[in-house]
């Protein structure tokens, strides 16, 4: 109960922080900067790269969450066929070159890792399920 109340405090705090980084103007955070003699760019990119860490820790909670087996119930009701998916995957890379994706073994991908893929491109807003699905 205690870690869980201090873990309440640090998420409160850190809204607070995150609302006082947000309403200064740049010209304020760079005195501040100064004032402590710290390297704007340098703050600027930890805060960058702190933000960039905290969305993809919730995203990757949020997927460990819909990959549960009500989900995957769910999923079973209305998973377009295996073609279809490798299909609706090659359009979206096709369509946007930028993104990537490595498989660990490198070779011939399962109809899990098919799915799986789809399911991540369909909840980052790269793939929209259309009629055929």
């Amino acid at each position: 109960m205690i870690k869980r109340k201090h873990a309440n405090e640090l998420a409160a705090l850190r809204r607070l922080a995150l609302e006082d980084v947000l309403l200064a103007s740049e010209a304020d955070l760079r005195e501040q900067a100064e004032e402590e003699g710290l390297d704007f760019n340098e703050l600027a990119e930890k805060i960058r790269s702190s933000m960039r860490e905290a969305a993809a820790s919730v995203l990757r909670e949020q997927l460990v969450k819909d990959r549960t087996p009500a989900s995957t119930q769910r999923r079973a009701s209305k998973c377009p066929s295996l073609e279809r998916i490798k299909e609706a995957i090659r359009e979206v890379f096709a369509r946007e070159p930028e993104l990537r994706v490595a498989f660990r073994d490198g070779r011939q991908q399962s109809q899990s890792d098919w799915e799986s893929l789809y399911d991540d491109l369909v909840r980052l807003g790269a793939l929209k399920p259309d009629e055929r699905d």
